[in-house]
């Protein structure tokens, strides 16, 4: 009997990873923002699995007054956007956000170092991405300039 948690069982959280960037990047493809969300959906990634440490070096270093009325306006606008426009834009962040988190807490449970972690999540994200580019390019095509 095995009671070590082995690697096959990341594979569906993981392939949730991936399949989850790569529609955000046919999406962001087809629409034309794929580096501007694209980085952003990549830096989110990388948030989680650093385990917010550059927020704790952004405390260190600058005011905390200044970071948490930062915060509030980053929020209130985000949430005016959403009342205002209704779009398929957050569903796709949110996604892989979750996909993202669903795959960092099955790499911990397996006892993954963090390097590790931060490098697959990144490679599947960036590899997710591409290959949603290359089906806009390639398979379904969208509208060019």
């Amino acid at each position: 009997m095995k009671t070590e948690p082995s690697i096959s069982a990341l594979r569906p959280s993981l392939g949730l990873l991936w399949l989850s960037y790569a529609f955000l990047g046919w999406y962001l493809a087809a629409h034309h923002v794929i580096w501007l969300v694209g980085a952003f959906a990549v830096l989110l990634s990388l948030a989680i699995a650093w385990q917010g440490r550059l927020l704790l070096v952004l405390l260190r270093l600058g005011s905390q007054q200044l970071l948490v009325m930062l915060t509030i306006i980053l929020v209130s606008i985000g949430l005016l956007y959403l009342l205002v426009t209704p779009s398929v834009l957050p569903t796709l962040i949110l996604i892989p956000l979750l996909a993202s988190f669903l795959a960092d807490i099955e790499m911990r449970f397996i006892g993954w170092s963090q390097r590790r972690r931060l490098l697959l999540s990144t490679c599947i994200a960036v590899v997710g991405l591409g290959l949603g580019e290359i089906v806009d390019l390639t398979l379904l095509p969208s509208i060019r300039f």
